[in-house]
């Protein structure tokens, strides 16, 4: 994956933006995640580095790997945390509690996988559901659409993930894949190629300012290898 740094072994934020900044969490937990098929030793070098640092992690992304966090944890937002110059993390803080999170698609996207994990079908089904409402076709129409006015790339790759998952692939599925697929830079002369842009419009185009990353580049990869 493009902004790799083999000394730190960790990948950046963003070829463009923020090249120099490195995410433990949830930028290079989700690429350890999504390289583990695919590059193994890249995976297993990004695991090890994350190691070295003590933080507490944004525990809400563990579902994706089939485990079972607290619930309240879809509710609470997340900090920054500097950890060195370069290196920093999100975490979970329960002092920034959001009343309002099932109005948040990614939110209940991944609570639906975490009710699943459990063996909650019933509660997991209804959490997706309520995801799947909010899309237009196009996209998520949840809060922070209404408030920032595009969509979220990232947030149509946990659907297909939070679908396989749950064995509720949508009809809409392969057009999903498809506009996520779109949204790739495809350039070979372009530093983000192979990135996927983080924001897009309703003629389904990359945000003129925006650009790739390494969070919504892994969780499209776990898409694309969902069954």
């Amino acid at each position: 994956m493009a902004g790799y740094d083999p000394d730190l072994g960790l990948i950046g934020e963003s070829p463009n933006s923020n090249p120099n900044v490195y995410w433990l969490y949830s930028d290079n937990y989700l690429a350890y995640l999504a390289l583990m098929k695919t590059a193994p030793e890249t995976s297993a070098s990004i695991a090890r580095a994350m190691e070295g640092y003590s933080f507490r992690p944004l525990e809400r992304w563990h579902v994706l790997s089939g485990e079972v966090v607290w619930d309240a944890l879809f509710a609470w937002g997340s900090k920054d945390v500097g950890i060195t110059d370069r290196v920093r993390a999100e975490t979970s803080s329960p002092a920034l509690n959001m009343e309002d999170w099932q109005e948040y698609a990614d939110r209940l996207l991944l609570a639906a996988i975490n009710a699943f994990n459990r063996g909650d079908t019933n509660e997991a089904s209804d959490l997706f559901v309520r995801a799947q409402e909010m899309f237009d076709d196009l996209g998520f129409q949840d809060k922070a659409f209404v408030e920032q006015g595009y969509y979220d790339t990232y947030k149509l790759a946990l659907y297909v993930i939070a679908g396989s998952s749950l064995g509720m692939s949508a009809p809409e599925r392969q057009s999903v894949i498809e506009l996520m697929l779109s949204l790739q830079e495809n350039d070979p002369a372009s530093n983000r190629y192979g990135g996927v842009y983080t924001e897009y419009d309703d003629n389904l185009k990359p945000l003129p300012h925006t650009d790739t990353n390494t969070e919504t580049t892994s969780l499209t990869i776990l898409a694309l290898l969902a069954k």
